[in-house]
């Protein structure tokens, strides 16, 4: 419960900073990154689905889970002033609208039910990567959700679905980033997290040296200080 609060927390401190950073650079460069945000939204369905209350069944949880992201949702869709939109959706811990989107809750998900299994790990993790660069190199996800969306008006209820999921699963660029010469180098560059299996694959279980607030400091001052800079530099 404290490492969930933690994380909460510092998702909404780094919304703040952002909202405080926005006021001031305006319509130049904004950098808005805030990954605790998707390690809040993939711990805590962990939490849920992982629960030992015998009394709720896994359906239960399923349900609790669908109920709180459609809570989010209804928030999220009604709120469009962007710093405050940004906010609603860190506060109510949106599946959809966070860093990453749903794709890293899924793969963040994931990488917990395999942590034990070193081969599956690998497997995932390769297939992961290949699977999300080929959606994203082609953006086919966005181009089958959009035709749908614009051509098969036929039927307002499907249509209406599909528009709605294209909203929900194409909030971050790389979902719509095209197929270009130079795509794999300066615009679909995240297949190159494959490089961070091997750290991964040589962590031994064990609690660390302690040093965990290094983390919650550094990751909002680099990117702060980095936003800084580069307006500075124009």
């Amino acid at each position: 419960k404290k490492y969930l609060m933690r994380l909460y927390i510092f998702s909404l401190i780094m919304e703040a900073l952002w909202a405080v950073l926005g006021i001031w650079i305006k319509d130049r460069i904004l950098q808005h990154n805030n990954i605790f945000s998707t390690f809040f939204v993939i711990a805590m369905f962990i939490s849920i689905l992982t629960s030992q209350n015998e009394k709720e069944t896994m359906p239960k949880k399923i349900l609790r889970l669908c109920l709180w992201q459609l809570f989010s949702l209804l928030l999220c869709v009604r709120t469009d002033w962007f710093p405050i939109a940004r906010f609603v959706r860190a506060a109510t811990g949106s599946v959809f609208w966070n860093e990453g989107g749903a794709a890293w809750c899924i793969l963040g998900i994931l990488l917990y039910y395999i942590k034990n299994n070193k081969k599956t790990w690998i497997m995932v993790c390769a297939g992961y990567c290949i699977l999300y660069e080929l959606m994203t190199a082609t953006a086919i996800l966005a181009r089958i959700l959009y035709f749908i969306t614009y051509h098969a008006s036929g039927i307002p209820w499907f249509t209406g679905l599909c528009e709605i999921l294209y909203k929900l699963f194409t909030q971050e660029n790389y979902f719509q980033t095209p197929m270009v010469l130079h795509g794999l180098y300066w615009g679909d560059y995240q297949w190159i997290m494959i490089f961070a299996l091997p750290i991964m694959l040589l962590y031994n279980h064990e609690r660390g040296t302690g040093n965990k607030w290094f983390f919650y400091l550094f990751y909002p001052i680099h990117l702060v200080a980095f936003t800084l800079i580069q307006n500075v530099l124009g």
